[in-house]
């Protein structure tokens, strides 16, 4: 479960507390390291942009994910190592050796057959752009995880332009997979996740085209599902003619805390989701101003599946034929949902607290603090403080919006209760202490902050980051809450 600590510190006074807490600290750091297994593994740094696979001295990319897919020394790339991790710098790293169909890393896309995680510099600073010679990152039945980095400009013909994830586990932090395509019949223009897991956590997939699933297409085939979770994450501007942010076929989706907007499918509806004897759960998302051609459901076209919502909203949505523009066929309601226009679906569940027949009052997708765009809810919006505290996950002071923004957090923060979809209104985005890869938080960034004990906001080159209680002062109480939220991945 995604979760951060927001746990407070107070009336901690005198030197012998504070020892007593570095005490603990320490002891903490100490459980830490001795029941997290160390996995062998090697660190590989990428040394060129170039796409190459030869002997001249460097280490490029493909390089890199060869020498760690055979465990052997490529170029002046190290010999991988068990679960190995590519450090790959900020720069454009545009593959040209041309070729597709063979699964060897040698042209064409980059093949994944072991263990891998790939690091970036964040998703503004490192891109692989597959140049249209082929899609960009294949995985083959191992686990992958791609952070802070941008995959754009992929091709291909029979599914997944910009990743192709074939029964493996793959997971996405703080990246972005935009201006992929999956031409011909191909599904997928972004992510293809033929029977395998794919996770996404706060990453944008934009403006990709496919056939079906212009975003993202959720497969099974034969007995293998495909689970498919968005944490966090944002599915925008994307095409395809069924299913143009999202094309579900008899697999599992989950969206938590995410937005899937502005999406289009032009012939067989779902221009937000389609779904085909699958399983969707929706909690505190949005889907909205997605629109449809020809077929049903702007927002959502629910063909014979199980869609769940809760704590959503399914507003604003287009259906060029006015049989369903918000939803198409049959949703089961979990309570606290605000679904503009119900023309073309039905409900059953708990529907209570739902409200229907009015608009949500979203404001356009933007940059409202976060890793990802969202709507923000106007003033008067009829989502705001819709849930109560302790009902249907809504812990005022702790819970987080898509953004990372604390939830009803009083006055001033959004009222007592939580607001309906992933944005919070009026609230204050907390720092957040996952400073360093591996994503999520761990030793080093509690090494991190100690590293700057003392400091204090007048200081030269003072970086309120580490200050986390927001006290001017880096100190035990920020090291204290570091450890507290070990283990934990944010927004």
């Amino acid at each position: 479960m995604v979760h951060r600590s927001l746990t407070m510190i107070s009336c901690l006074k005198g030197p012998k507390v504070l020892r007593a807490l570095l005490v603990l600290v320490l002891a903490f750091t100490a459980l830490y390291l001795r029941e997290v297994p160390v996995a062998s593994a090697a660190t590989i740094t990428v040394t060129t942009t170039a796409d190459e696979l030869n002997n001249d001295g460097d280490c490029s990319l493909r390089e890199a994910i060869q020498a760690a897919n055979t465990d052997t020394a490529v170029d002046a790339c190290p010999a991988g190592n068990g679960d190995d991790i590519i450090t790959l710098p900020a720069g454009t790293y545009t593959l040209t050796l041309a070729g597709a169909g063979e699964d060897g890393n040698t042209t064409g896309d980059l093949d994944i057959t072991d263990n891998l995680t790939i690091n970036g510099a964040g998703a503004a600073s490192t891109v692989i752009d597959g140049g249209k010679i082929d899609r960009i990152l294949h995985i083959l039945g191992v686990s992958a995880t791609i952070n802070g980095v941008t995959i754009t400009n992929g091709y291909s013909s029979s599914g997944g332009g910009g990743i192709y994830n074939h029964a493996g586990t793959l997971t996405l932090n703080r990246s972005v997979v935009s201006s992929n395509n999956a031409g011909g019949t191909g599904g997928g223009g972004g992510i293809f996740n033929n029977q395998g897991t794919v996770t996404l956590n706060s990453t944008t997939v934009s403006d990709n085209t496919a056939d079906y699933g212009g975003g993202i297409y959720n497969y099974r085939y034969y007995t293998s599902i495909g689970v498919l979770t968005l944490n966090y994450s944002t599915v925008s501007g994307n095409w395809a003619s069924k299913g143009g942010g999202i094309s579900n076929y008899i697999g599992t989706v989950t969206l938590n805390n995410s937005t899937i907007s502005s999406n289009t499918a032009n012939v067989d509806g779902g221009g937000g989701i389609y779904t085909l004897y699958g399983t969707v759960t929706l909690n505190h998302a949005d889907i909205t101003f997605n629109d449809t051609d020809l077929g049903n459901g702007g927002g959502i076209n629910n063909a014979a599946s199980t869609v769940t919502i809760e704590n959503t909203i399914i507003a604003g949505n287009y259906d060029a034929g006015g049989e369903a523009p918000d939803c198409s066929g049959t949703l089961t309601s979990q309570d606290y949902n605000l679904i503009q226009d119900i023309t073309g679906c039905s409900f059953t569940g708990t529907t209570t607290h739902d409200i229907t027949g009015q608009a949500a009052l979203l404001i356009t997708l933007a940059d409202n603090g976060g890793p990802t765009f969202t709507h923000a809810l106007q003033a008067t919006s009829p989502a705001i403080d819709q849930i109560p505290n302790g009902s249907n996950s809504c812990a005022a002071g702790s819970s987080i919006d898509q953004r990372g923004a604390v939830r009803a957090d009083g006055a001033g923060r959004g009222g007592s209760g939580c607001d309906m979809g992933p944005y919070e209104f009026d609230s204050t985005i907390l720092p957040c202490p996952d400073f360093a890869y591996p994503v999520g938080v761990g030793l080093e960034d509690i090494q991190t902050v100690a590293g700057h004990w003392g400091e204090q906001s007048t200081d030269p080159g003072w970086n309120p980051q580490y200050d986390l209680d927001g006290n001017q002062l880096i100190n035990i109480l920020d090291i204290m809450k570091v450890a507290m939220a070990v283990s934990s991945i944010c927004p």
